[in-house]
């Protein structure tokens, strides 16, 4: 069960990594005019795309170390 949380907070750095690496991206892109909105630059597309991968993969992660957490919690009030 330790593992399955283990597993869980790696996967949320990562996703929080990934996070802050599209928004550094994004900040680098410099200018951006939101009246091209119909054609915006395909840097800041798939900097946003990664953006909600990585948020994605934090909420999905944070469901996994809650499962563990829970499951470890039900064990131990059995043994109690």
């Amino acid at each position: 069960m330790v593992s399955i949380i283990q597993t869980g907070l790696t996967a949320i750095q990562r996703g929080a990594q990934g996070l802050q690496n599209a928004a550094a991206e994004i900040a680098s892109v410099g200018h951006f005019n939101p009246q091209s909105l119909e054609n915006p630059p395909k840097a800041i597309v798939e900097s946003l795309l990664e953006a909600k991968v990585g948020s994605h993969q934090i909420q999905a992660s944070f469901e996994v170390v809650k499962a563990g957490d829970e499951a470890i919690g039900a064990i131990l009030n059995v043994m109690a």
